[in-house]
């Protein structure tokens, strides 16, 4: 059964020794190679086997707009130790699961691990649905269709967890989309199409390894934080010259967001958005797509009860992932 990498999973061993060499190896390859040493009042060798190999999952994606599908090849892996321990484990599966909760996501079926605030997409946008069966079937055919029967893509499972992206543009408003596993005749998620008049939608990835998108519906205000780099010279102060010169400028984007109100369920799955490591920004009127990062450091866990029984809005404070410079 595979293992979520924030779960600790301890190797242990019961030993006569203080010390004894410890290998864990991923694909044929050694990724670490130490010792364990006895620590103070135990009476064997134990260590932590998901924080040694952490950082060999991943559920990124490579994102480009002119792909469907984007397979997470990393979210799950096999992990072989050496030696064994007392209790005869020699290799562990873990998966890019940071959900820091029990169930998170079915070991023995395929399941939609997006955990989006809403179910509505607008036609301008593009549709994230991640999908993972950490089991050993791979017979599947996810499809992602109108209800009236038009397909928009369909893709194998060829992978453990992959994600889909397609274009809305076919859609029209008053369209319910359906993501169906076509070998188990089972709607996995249905999201509805409307015309919001969002001018922002945000596209990211969640606790689970999965991706989310959340529609702007609020006010939106773009700022660019300017820095320069200038030099000094000495000039005549009867002529035009500049005495100062900006040699420099680098620019960074950066917009501030605001949700519609937020219902008790949707507050509580913020944390996936302001705790994301991997964001972008779509100007829905223009179609650009920027990579970005969230500048919140604290994220608030509102209720229609602690805000005095009003509903109330997230804002978001989000900053290009690139700089810009004129010279």
């Amino acid at each position: 059964m595979a293992i979520p990498i924030w779960k600790d999973t301890k190797a242990s061993y019961v030993t006569m020794g203080d010390s004894q060499t410890f290998i864990i190896s991923v694909d044929g390859q050694t990724i670490y190679n130490g010792r364990l040493v006895r620590k103070p009042g135990e009476i064997g060798l134990t260590t932590y086997v998901n924080r040694l190999v952490k950082d060999y999952l991943s559920a990124k994606i490579d994102f480009s707009r002119d792909v469907n599908v984007h397979p997470q090849d990393n979210y799950i892996r096999e992990f072989t130790i050496s030696p064994a321990t007392t209790a005869g484990a020699s290799a562990y599966k873990f998966y890019c699961d940071y959900g820091y909760e029990d169930g998170g996501i079915a070991d023995n079926t395929l399941s939609v691990i997006s955990r989006p605030l809403h179910n509505v997409v607008d036609p301008r946008q593009i549709l994230f649905c991640t999908f993972a069966d950490l089991s050993e079937n791979t017979n599947h055919l996810v499809e992602v269709r109108l209800r009236n029967g038009k397909r928009i893509i369909a893709d194998s499972l060829s992978n453990k967890v992959q994600t889909f992206t397609p274009q809305l543009s076919q859609s029209m408003v008053g369209d319910i989309i359906d993501i169906v596993d076509d070998m188990a005749g089972e709607v996995l998620a249905s999201y509805e199409v409307r015309n919001t008049c969002a001018e922002y939608a945000l596209y990211y990835l969640n606790a689970h390894g999965g991706y989310d998108h959340l529609l702007i519906s609020g006010t939106t205000l773009r700022s660019d934080n300017i820095k320069r780099t200038e030099i000094t010279r000495v000039v005549d102060n009867t002529t035009l010259k500049h005495g100062r010169n900006d040699v420099h400028t680098e620019i960074t984007r950066t917009w501030r967001l605001n949700t519609g109100h937020l219902t008790d369920a949707q507050w509580a799955k913020t944390h996936h958005l302001l705790g994301s490591t991997h964001v972008f920004l779509h100007n829905l009127d223009s179609g650009e797509i920027v990579p970005v990062v969230i500048k919140a450091n604290k994220a608030d866990f509102n209720t229609y009860r602690n805000k005095g029984r009003r509903m109330s809005q997230l804002s978001i404070d989000v900053e290009e992932s690139t700089k810009r410079a004129r010279r």
